[in-house]
């Protein structure tokens, strides 16, 4: 009888041993980790972005870190532009800098726990439309004047991207040769003429061939371009000075062309 309920006793002292012990296991594996959410990203005056976010719940433990992470790519990983703090209340915020006006950028809110990490949602920041750029002149689509009198475009290659330059070719109905280099990626904008062989971020060069005759430009004046679509461009130069090979004839050339040829 002893024997009995001393094992009886036994039993007990098992048992809730056990349950001091043991966590009752949670029914969903995410209420393990945290929880955290983007609340916004907001562009400033001077291109920087200040992200805000919030943790909304701790998970099965205490969060050790959390922060932002930032990417080009839709969804950016966790050392990415990569932000991170010690939890000092449930919000927390961070100030971007250095970013390209012209890129769209993903951000994202993570957190970790000793169960693993998460990532928000992302919020994305995209660059406002380029307006486009209006010539202060008219020249019909096509049409050229290489100092010879007007004279039309027959062919426009593709622009060809490679060394950091942005390159393409063009020849006219009288059989000159055109050739074109800019010294930044072709976008919506104004461009300057270089009159040296390197043009640099938003300048463009250019020189011809017609016959024997080779000629080089003075630079310093603009060039508008217009993107219509992906690879596809409209170019006006109004006026610039150029000299033939023996540097004794002047001219002023203007163009205006579609590229890459319709």
């Amino acid at each position: 009888m002893k024997l009995k309920k001393l094992c009886g006793w036994s039993f007990l002292f098992l048992l809730l041993a056990s349950g001091v012990s043991c966590k009752k296991a949670l029914n969903n594996i995410n209420d393990y980790y945290p929880q955290v959410v983007m609340v916004s990203a907001t562009q400033q005056p001077d291109s920087s972005v200040i992200v805000k976010a919030s943790l909304t719940s701790n998970g099965a433990a205490s969060v050790d870190y959390y922060g932002f992470c930032c990417s080009t790519s839709p969804k950016p990983s966790m050392s990415s532009r990569q932000f991170y703090f010690t939890p000092n209340g449930p919000n927390f915020t961070a100030t971007y800098r250095g970013l390209s006006p012209d890129s769209t950028y993903y951000f994202t809110a993570w957190a970790t726990n000793s169960y693993g990490y998460v990532y928000s949602k992302s919020i994305a920041i995209v660059p406002p439309p380029i307006p486009p750029v209006t010539p202060p002149c008219t020249i019909a689509q096509n049409y050229v004047d290489l100092g010879n009198g007007p004279d039309t475009y027959t062919t426009v290659s593709k622009v060809n991207s490679a060394g950091g330059q942005w390159t393409f070719n063009a020849t006219t109905a009288s059989g000159a040769t055109v050739s074109f280099t800019f010294g930044s990626a072709l976008a919506t904008g104004t461009y300057m003429t270089n009159g040296g062989f390197s043009p640099g971020n938003k300048q463009m060069i250019f020189n011809y061939t017609s016959g024997s005759i080779s000629a080089s430009c003075a630079g310093g004046s603009p060039v508008y371009v217009n993107q219509i679509s992906p690879g596809v461009y409209d170019m006006t130069i109004c006026n610039e000075t150029c000299w033939d090979n023996t540097m004794t004839f002047q001219y002023q050339v203007k163009m205006h062309m579609k590229i890459p040829s319709p």
